[in-house]
Order: structure tokens, then sequence, then C-alpha cells
């Protein structure tokens, strides 16, 4: 039985007053002590458009704190679209600032850039 349905289970004896202790306490005891501990990964991406089928352009990822060094060599790249990184789990935190593609003559920075996070499991 799932925990959820545990819990319902323990509500319905309850509410008819055959609920005990030592049923409650079978259900606490077999709630996890605690969940896995996350950590937050995050992919900086480069692209030539805004929309999320565009090509990379550059990446960075960041894990543990720590940038992870990428290869110059395209074949390399872990994924060729931010599509490709949705795909692998990757959830959009940041889209590309529009304001600053408005002007074609006047570029700034490298282009569009989305911003992707990944929460992880990590041993204790």
């Amino acid at each position: 039985m799932h925990l959820k349905q545990e819990w319902n289970a323990c509500l319905e004896a309850l509410k008819r007053g055959e609920l005990t202790p030592e049923r409650l306490q079978a259900v606490i005891d077999s709630v996890p002590d605690d969940s896995p501990e996350k950590r937050q990964s995050l992919l900086y991406v480069q692209t030539s458009h805004n929309g999320v089928q565009s090509k990379l352009r550059g990446y960075l990822l960041v894990i543990n704190g720590e940038a992870q060094p990428g290869s110059r060599n395209l074949e390399e790249w872990p994924y060729r679209t931010v599509a490709d990184a949705i795909k692998d789990g990757w959830r959009i935190i940041s889209f590309p600032n529009t304001a600053l593609l408005m002007d074609p003559d006047n570029t700034y920075g490298i282009g569009p850039e989305f911003i992707l996070e990944k929460m992880e499991s990590i041993g204790k």
C-alpha cells in the first residue's frame, strides 16, 4: 500500500474510533527517515535565437558550485538544443531577455541565454 493510502486508511480508522497507537506507529515507521539530499546543478546555454529548438552556440555547466570545463568540439557537447536538455531532465529557470535583442544593429553579449537547473540526489 502506498503511503498516502496508509494515511487515508488511518484517517478512516480514526473516524470509526478504531485507530490504535500501534497502527499509527507502524505508518510512522514506514516513512523513510529522510529524503535524499538534493543539490542544484545549473546549465547556462547561449543560442542563436530565443526558441528552445535553437542550436546552441555555447554552454557552461555548473555542478557542486564548480564550473565544468566544456569542449570546444561541437560533437562532444552534451546537447544540441535547449529542447535536448529539457528532454534530459533540465528545467528552464530563466528565458532570454528579449529586450536585448530588439536592435539587430547593436547586439549585446553572445546571443540569447537560457539558464536551466537540475536537482540531483547526492550521497550522504
